[in-house]
């Protein structure tokens, strides 16, 4: 191991340690909403200005000390990082645990021609390293000594630089997105509705001082309402609907497009490597032997428009399963024939769509129903009960018929194939999903049986891999235990590593 001295990061990493906190900040926003709605009740302009001040001031402080106590030692086989101020912590990141390496340029230190280094570890979801401000020379060297560190051959760290190892050589282009698909994206992933509902936890805080500021402004929404008719209300609250949709799409498609701006994946013999963001430009290099699962995800609205996004899952520790997260290799809206062909990069596998698929028992569409009868029925007799409600009464029956057409569609569809050595499972109900993954990655699988399930020899069965659990229900048993078994076989005899 080589005895090289703890080295600090330059100054400009202050920048990275002050966006954190603000990202830290801003993931604790409903937190914030009591002090900030305090500060602004403050009468005193002098006051509100100091305590912003002082705010500023702190914050900035808070990451000049981060910096201050931050080292970092680049060793022949492991990063190391001592970080923290009233507990310190030390990592140790062995390089065969790395599972991604990627390069940011956030847009504070592009100008300066600076880069962030993130080493993501396939162990604890906390187990990770980020070197802030880094040179182009000093990112890409300890890039390169991972890279070749993993090969089995590990350079000094001492070496001359070097721009680019011998397998990016043959690195081919495989697919670019170009801002029609980055729409396209935001419009089928629409997860804006999180922002509006936090817009309107903030609104419930501020309500007071927004009446006030409509009162100087003299509107009076009371009168209007008051001498409008049906007609106008059911267009006054169709156009709030209109409105509330296009801004949900609008702010949509704009993180689509920062996330996804200029994106471009390339690959070689043995990894992927994804360029893209708009403000922060993100390289990010995927070994293949790493990719757990090929998902394909598609949505009603991707159905429409003939799109899914397509998803290569590595070791997962998240609990919230997030859609940006670097241990996810996101392909935004591709064709199923895209799909197809960037999959066979790295599993092969033929097209999912044409296999057979061993489907699950009727007595799971009938469970479903009969729960969703019962509910709906239970609904509708307390409506009709209480006389104020007895005209909305059958409501819910059509909500219920349109939840009944969607659990057949979901049981008509789910379903598992197995060719060789891999598996692929299918699901979804409008929109139609895969999970394809290689059998000699199992790394447990179960069968799950009630008592009711006993009697009908049926079963469900779960395969698990280092991203995901999947689980089929109600099977035929013989054919889930001759799945089991056979999964188990090829994770015990092939010799090959899940990783």
């Amino acid at each position: 191991m080589s005895n090289e001295l703890w080295r600090r990061l330059l100054g400009w990493s202050v920048l990275y340690f002050i966006a954190r906190f603000l990202r830290q900040l801003i993931a604790n926003i409903f937190a914030l909403i009591p002090a900030v709605y305090g500060i602004t009740r403050i009468e005193s302009l002098q006051i509100g200005v100091a305590i912003g001040l002082a705010s500023t001031i702190a914050v900035v402080v808070y990451a000049v000390i981060q910096y201050t106590y931050f080292r970092y030692q680049v060793t022949d086989d492991a990063i190391l990082v001592r970080e923290g101020i009233l507990f310190r912590k030390q990592t140790n990141l062995g390089f065969e645990r790395i599972q991604n390496v990627s390069l940011d340029r956030p847009f504070y230190l592009r100008p300066l021609k600076l880069v962030t280094l993130k080493v993501d570890s396939a162990g604890s979801s906390g187990e990770e390293i980020n070197l802030a401000a880094l040179n182009e020379v000093e990112a890409t060297r300890i890039h390169d000594m991972i890279r070749t560190a993993r090969q089995g051959a590990a350079p000094s760290i001492h070496e001359e630089e070097t721009h680019a190892s011998k397998g990016d050589v043959s690195e081919k282009f495989l697919i670019d997105r170009e801002l029609g698909h980055l729409v396209l994206h935001g419009l089928t992933n629409n997860r804006a509705w999180i922002a509006l509902a936090a817009i309107g936890a903030v609104f419930s805080q501020f309500a007071d001082t927004l009446r006030s500021y409509v009162d100087v402004l003299g509107i009076d929404f009371s009168a209007m309402l008051v001498d409008a008719t049906i007609s106008m209300l059911i267009a006054m609250a169709f156009s709030a609907l209109v409105l509330s949709i296009i801004i949900v799409t609008g702010l949509s498609i704009a993180g689509s497009i920062f996330a996804y701006y200029g994106y471009e994946l390339t690959g070689t013999a043995t990894r992927l490597t994804v360029r893209r963001g708009l403000l922060t430009h993100r390289t990010i290099h995927m070994n293949k032997s790493r990719v757990q699962a090929s998902y394909y995800h598609q949505d009603w609205l991707d159905r429409v428009l003939g799109r899914l996004n397509l998803v290569f899952e590595q070791v997962s520790h998240q609990t919230n399963n997030e859609a940006d997260s670097d241990r996810r290799l996101i392909v935004p809206s591709v064709t199923f024939p895209e799909a197809n062909n960037l999959t066979k990069e790295v599993i092969r596998v033929g097209n999912p769509e044409d296999y057979h698929y061993q489907g699950v028992s009727i007595r799971l569409l009938i469970r479903n129903l009969c729960t969703l009868a019962i509910a709906t029925t239970s609904l509708v007799l307390a409506l009709h009960l209480i006389p104020e409600l007895d005209a909305l009464s059958l409501l819910p029956v059509p909500f219920a018929l349109w939840l009944g057409l969607l659990q057949y569609y979901r049981w008509k569809r789910l379903g598992i194939t197995i060719d060789g050595n891999i598996a692929i499972v299918r699901k979804g109900s409008i929109g139609v999903h895969y999970i394809v993954i290689e059998l000699h990655k199992l790394q447990t699988t179960n069968l799950i049986q009630t008592f009711l399930m006993r009697r009908r020899q049926l079963s469900s069965l779960a395969l698990t891999v280092a991203s995901r659990t999947l689980v089929v229900p109600f099977l035929p048993q013989g054919y889930a235990e001759t799945v089991r078994d056979y999964g188990l076989y090829q994770a015990e005899a092939s010799g090959r590593s899940w990783m």
